[in-house]
């Protein structure tokens, strides 16, 4: 059995009692079906500690984690680190490479264009990475028997508005880490905002990785913002692949829900 949390997350339903914020934290709880196995895993941690342990409310140890992966290393996605060490988490912390690096993005001035100012979007605490059991992630990692980690070899596609360390060049995204989890029957794909794009990635996990099915995908797909042509173009390259359901959320945006419930089973 897999069971997912929002923990952090862009929205919530008005009866939710968990604040929003922009970013992204999800707890996934696996039994594997044959025994071989449960996990208690943290995929991302939000913006801010307060945040993240006022919307767990005690409802989860997290000092009983059994692993914590970092898709990458924006701060929407990594602030709430933090709580992971101050629970006593012995876990592994799963990164990718140059998960610390510096980045910035570029914001938009009044008039809807590129303005000059950048703003760091890095890990706010890199720091915390050499006080927790930090393991990187390079090509396919089998992390347990429920989960299985990646990196995505090919660079990003370039986004004139997310910057590397250098504040001129688009970056590559060599840290985006995504996982698959299974209890052995269901099998779901973790992305955190998929930066690589939807068609990459599943083009890596059909392809390479050899996988037929699907049971589902959780996550952003990073398509806020964009053309609705541009995200029907992705949805149709989406649906030449067999995904059971899709949970999209945080930097996915409005139009892409909209494409995505006409076209796919979107369920949470």
């Amino acid at each position: 059995m897999i069971r997912f949390d929002i923990l952090v997350n862009d929205s919530f339903e008005a009866s939710s009692r968990r604040r929003a914020e922009h970013g992204l934290a999800i707890y996934a709880e696996v039994t594997r079906r044959d025994g071989r196995g449960e996990e208690r895993i943290l995929l991302d941690t939000g913006q801010h500690v307060g945040n993240l342990r006022d919307n767990i409310g005690g409802e989860i140890d997290l000092g009983r984690l059994t692993a914590v992966v970092l898709s990458h290393g924006h701060y929407d996605h990594s602030g709430g680190l933090g709580l992971v060490e101050e629970a006593g988490a012995r876990c592994p912390v799963y990164v990718g490479p140059d998960v610390a690096r510096r980045r910035f993005s570029v914001q938009m001035g009044a008039d809807g264009t590129l303005g000059r100012m950048r703003k760091q979007i890095g890990m706010p605490s890199p720091e915390l990475l050499e006080r927790l059991d930090v393991r990187r992630v390079g090509g396919i990692v089998r992390a347990s028997e429920c989960m299985t980690l990646f990196t995505i070899p090919t660079s990003a596609p370039p986004n004139v508005r997310l910057l590397a360390a250098d504040m001129a060049s688009a970056d590559t995204f060599s840290d985006e880490v995504f996982a698959l989890i299974t209890d052995g029957s269901e099998e779901w794909l973790f992305g955190g905002c998929t930066h690589h794009g939807l068609p990459m990635v599943l083009e890596y996990v059909f392809g390479t990785m050899g996988r037929e099915r699907l049971s589902g995908f959780i996550g952003g797909l990073h398509l806020q913002g964009r053309p609705k042509e541009e995200i029907e173009d992705v949805a149709e390259i989406v649906g030449q692949y067999e995904i059971g359901a899709w949970r999209p959320m945080h930097c996915t945006g409005e139009m892409a829900q909209e494409v995505w419930r006409k076209r796919f089973t979107v369920v949470g």
